[in-house]
């Protein structure tokens, strides 16, 4: 039905009587549905965009069957809808992926759901996951939130109650260890890590055991013009830059100004138990020492541009920059540093205690509270299993591009599919500058070169460490006061 102008005013539901050629009204209901017929004499069924309804023949009184939203549907036409007269459910639903027939049958118990929730940054995109597992496992439901504040969240997971499922990008995960359940059985019993990359497992570890897992990975690395370089830790790292007469920056930057505390930060110190100027274990620090004093005065002068350090190869090989700073977030990356450095290029790694490193990177692992109950904890792993699944990777590689990254794949099928999925047509974005170095790859495809390439690096790559917020903090504001200025170097 619809009203003078133009809306919609309800639908009407009519049949034809035989004997006297006119229409019968049946039943009426003053809200617009996508589809109305009868579950009996008495009452009236129907479907709209949020779900499947009973009421009385005027609408009144509805009572909700199915909820799309319940079951991660997203529902846009119900074209066929009917009941079989026992209360049975047949109908005919359109999503973004098609028709699809759906059955549904009354219960003859009391069916509970266990909900669940999961607290999400909105950088990472759960919502395709979400849905799907939903739709999978009508016994569980999970609900996506992003809006949690970070205080609250740490209050509620440390009294032991707030959401299950928990992006720890938003509290942190290496400080908060107790809180988290340990994966390790579950993921064994269900044969969880099969087909993943072993060495992004390691992301999700603490002390050995698996308290979280991440989605998709990247690489960080270094690329150096000295091609007689092959290793090196702190010292090495800091006398290299010493002995390089025509150095004029340190690294490609893409802005102007003073990076000092960055240089300290993410090039003298590989998270809390390997850094050049303290030793945790021992619980002794080294910053009032010639050496510290040298770091700072190579800041001083290689890390403080007045403009943009671009990524160019041929400051590279003249010795004006030392290191370009590579994010290898898909394989075409990898082929296009081969293409832009050349088949040689050196890829140094960064300096730690030990020697040089590569490091494998991605946001926080998602984990499950400890204090859930066992039926919470079975519908997170549950969702664990999804989200690892090559179905739950392909779902999140559908979706990159949409507002967040799907960078490469957990799994080694679809990282394979990646890696494959290059071509001559295949485009390539290096360098962090505005605008970026850009080709397409052309007659240098070269797939099973660039393969070597990516599975050697992973396969020596370590998970990058994080330091504990609190302390990354205390050493940002006291390096920035003294690169600012406000601060002495013997108050530093």
């Amino acid at each position: 039905a619809w009203g003078s102008e133009g809306r919609s005013a309800g639908v009407n539901l009519q049949c034809m009587d035989i004997e006297t050629g006119k229409p019968v009204l049946l039943a009426s209901l003053k809200e617009n549905a996508e589809y109305v017929t009868l579950l009996d004499e008495q009452t009236l069924l129907y479907a709209d965009r949020e779900g499947v309804y009973r009421s009385s023949l005027s609408g009144e009184n509805p009572e909700p069957l199915y909820v799309w939203l319940n079951h991660g549907l997203t529902v846009a036409r119900i074209p066929a809808m009917r009941a079989d007269g026992e209360g049975g459910i047949a109908l005919i639903y359109e999503d973004s992926e098609g028709y699809s027939f759906l059955c549904l049958e009354p219960t003859t118990a009391e069916v509970e759901t266990c909900s669940i929730t999961l607290a999400a940054d909105i950088r990472f995109d759960y919502k395709p996951i979400v849905a799907e597992f939903n739709k999978r496992y009508p016994r569980w439901h999970i609900e996506l939130k992003t809006d949690y504040d970070r205080t609250a969240l740490l209050t509620q997971l440390g009294a032991g109650g707030g959401p299950v499922l928990v992006d720890t990008f938003l509290v942190g995960f290496e400080e908060l260890e107790k809180l988290w359940e340990p994966l390790d059985t579950a993921m064994e019993q269900l044969s969880l890590t099969e087909g993943l990359v072993p060495s992004v497992l390691e992301l999700g570890k603490l002390h050995g055991v698996q308290y979280g897992v991440v989605a998709d990975f990247s690489l960080y690395t270094l690329v150096t013009g000295n091609k007689q370089l092959k290793e090196w830790d702190y010292d090495t790292f800091l006398q290299c830059i010493a002995d390089s007469p025509d150095l004029e920056c340190l690294f490609n930057i893409y802005w102007g100004g003073n990076h000092g505390s960055i240089f300290i930060k993410e090039y003298l110190c590989n998270g809390l138990d390997d850094a050049r100027f303290w030793d945790a274990e021992a619980g002794t620090t080294d910053f009032d020492s010639d050496e510290f004093r040298q770091a700072l005065e190579l800041a001083e002068r290689y890390c403080t541009p007045e403009d943009v350090v671009l990524t160019d190869r041929s400051m590279l090989e003249e010795g004006k920059v030392l290191i370009n700073t590579q994010s290898i977030g898909s394989p075409q990356d990898i082929a296009g540093i081969r293409i832009y450095y050349g088949e040689d290029a050196n890829y140094i790694g960064y300096p730690t205690k030990n020697g040089s490193a590569h490091y494998i990177v991605s946001s926080q692992p998602l984990a499950i509270r400890r204090t859930a109950t066992v039926e919470e904890k079975e519908a997170a792993i549950a969702f664990l299993s999804l989200l690892l699944s090559y179905e739950g990777q392909q779902l999140l590689a559908q979706g990159s591009g949409k507002g967040f990254n799907f960078d490469m794949s957990v799994r080694w099928d679809m990282l394979e599919e990646q890696i494959a999925a290059m071509d001559r047509r295949t485009q390539v974005s290096l360098g962090n500058e505005n605008p970026r170095i850009t080709f397409t790859l052309g007659d240098q495809v070269d797939i099973e070169r660039d393969r070597a390439t990516l599975l050697h690096l992973i396969e020596i790559a370590e998970p990058m460490k994080r330091l504990p917020g609190e302390l990354d903090d205390i050493l940002y504001e006291e390096l920035e006061q003294y690169f600012n200025g406000t601060i002495t170097e013997d108050a530093l």
